[in-house]
């Protein structure tokens, strides 16, 4: 998983359209946890994106969004954490074992409840100094570790080695 800065990057200071955005799937039947949520966090802040985008669609979308709501379908680093921090907003998720690769409240912001998600979400979408902060580091830190160039060469590196 990387991101393609071609693809994913747009710069910092846009006019923010949206609270929060969520640009993916819903299977109802198999991820009823993202559903819940997804409804959960939607009645909360009335000001959100919810449909399928693809490749430069979904970064516009993310880039206009103050939020970019992730919730993995089993507990893992999906393709959004890399896409949406790329994109200039703050990537908000619930809480992963990020082995090192990013820190809360640094790179991205994370939530461990439900709860926890409504409250940072509504405090969030209010500080933009504090939340754009944090947007700039971690798209700092996808495009200096996490593209799909870094990922090829270390393959290259241990393919070689």
């Amino acid at each position: 998983m990387a991101c393609d800065p071609n693809v994913h990057y747009c710069a910092h200071g846009r006019y923010k359209q949206y609270d929060v955005c969520f640009v993916g799937n819903v299977q109802p039947f198999w991820q009823k946890r993202r559903v819940e949520r997804l409804d959960r966090l939607f009645k909360s802040i009335p000001n959100y994106f919810f449909d399928n985008r693809f490749f430069r669609e979904a970064t516009e979308i993310y880039s206009a969004s103050k939020l970019v709501f992730n919730s993995a379908y089993s507990n893992d680093i999906n393709m959004r954490v890399f896409e949406a921090m790329c994109s200039g907003s703050c990537l908000f998720t619930d809480h992963q074992q990020w082995e090192g690769m990013f820190v809360d409240c640094q790179h991205l912001l994370e939530y461990k409840s439900e709860d926890e998600m409504i409250e940072r979400a509504k405090y969030y979408t209010k500080y933009d100094d504090e939340r754009e902060e944090i947007a700039r580091h971690g798209q700092m830190e996808v495009l200096s570790k996490h593209t799909y160039l870094h990922r090829a060469k270390e393959i290259l590196k241990i393919a070689t080695g």
